[in-house]
């Protein structure tokens, strides 16, 4: 081998070493842009939530507290009645959505495993729901509910849910139904073989099958129904759940809070001690269930 051919070669790999380089530096930042975006809000929440009012003011306190306190989170949970609220919000956002991926999963089933008569338009128009506006259909839904008598119950939730027609249902019976049109065939041909019908073939074969995509369903059906203001705030008046309480929080501390209590700094305080309480269950519930979470994704092929 010539020299020339040695040199022009380690000058080869050299130029690979150092693109792979500027590259990892590339990904390094972008990584680290992306992490300052997603966590210096819940670091900038995290730090006056838990900071004495005087020192939101105070120029020496940029990030760090000089003491940290409690009272914050304790006022604000007294003050909005955070048990009341848990309450609330589990009988009507967490049954709405253990409903929701229950129902989708059956939708889904059917659209992907049964050939009837306008399957392909039925399943457009939930294509439909995914991209429609819920403001569309939410004055005549305010109204049909008015008739019915369900406004200010947890039945306006429960009964979209069972009907297919929930926060993102069309979303949850897309995933679904993309699951269930993956799984091979031959699954179900054994159960029939097995004298098993339609209706048990699904319960016992298919359903297990599912477990990685109906987790993925249910976090986000949580996530969705606890974050929810816009349904809650029209078809709830007497009824709150943390999200709309956290919503009106600012004006109620405005109106409720006596004299210098109601300063600024006092209320950004218990508006971000607000928020802690509002999102500490969700993240609990992450934290519990990751393991899972991330697999079943991996499962699913949602990454791809």
């Amino acid at each position: 081998m010539s020299k020339d051919l040695i040199i022009t070669q380690q000058n080869t790999i050299n130029k690979q070493a150092a693109i792979k380089k500027a590259w990892s530096i590339i990904r390094a930042f972008i990584f680290i842009e992306i992490s300052f975006v997603l966590i210096y809000p819940l670091l900038y929440t995290l730090s006056v939530a838990f900071r004495p009012p005087a020192q939101l003011n105070d120029p020496v306190v940029v990030w760090i507290p000089k003491n940290l306190t409690l009272s914050n989170i304790t006022e604000v949970w007294d003050f909005i009645e955070f048990p009341k609220l848990i309450v609330n919000t589990i009988t009507i956002d967490v049954v709405s959505a253990i409903l929701q991926t229950a129902i989708c999963c059956i939708i889904a089933y059917g659209f992907a495993r049964f050939r009837f008569k306008e399957r392909s338009f039925l399943f457009a128009l939930v294509i439909v729901t995914i991209v429609l506006p819920p403001q569309i259909v939410s004055i005549a839904n305010f109204i049909q509910y008015k008739t019915m008598g369900i406004l200010d119950t947890p039945l306006a939730f429960y009964l979209p849910a069972i009907t297919g027609n929930g926060i993102r249902s069309g979303l949850f019976i897309f995933i679904y139904r993309q699951f269930f049109v993956n799984m091979p065939a031959d699954l179900e041909d054994a159960a029939y073989i097995d004298g098993c019908g339609p209706f048990k073939t699904f319960l016992k074969i298919m359903l297990p099958n599912a477990m990685g995509a109906v987790t993925i369903v249910f976090l986000f059906s949580i996530v969705w129904y606890w974050n929810d203001t816009f349904y809650s705030g029209m078809y709830l008046q007497d009824l709150q759940t943390i999200s709309t309480a956290l919503e009106t929080l600012k004006s109620n501390l405005s109106v409720m809070l006596p004299g210098i209590q109601a300063d600024q700094f006092t209320i950004s305080c218990y508006m971000q001690a607000g928020v802690i309480l509002t999102i500490a269950p969700v993240l609990i519930l992450y934290i519990a269930l990751q393991k899972y979470f991330t697999e079943s994704i991996v499962r699913t092929g949602l990454v791809g």
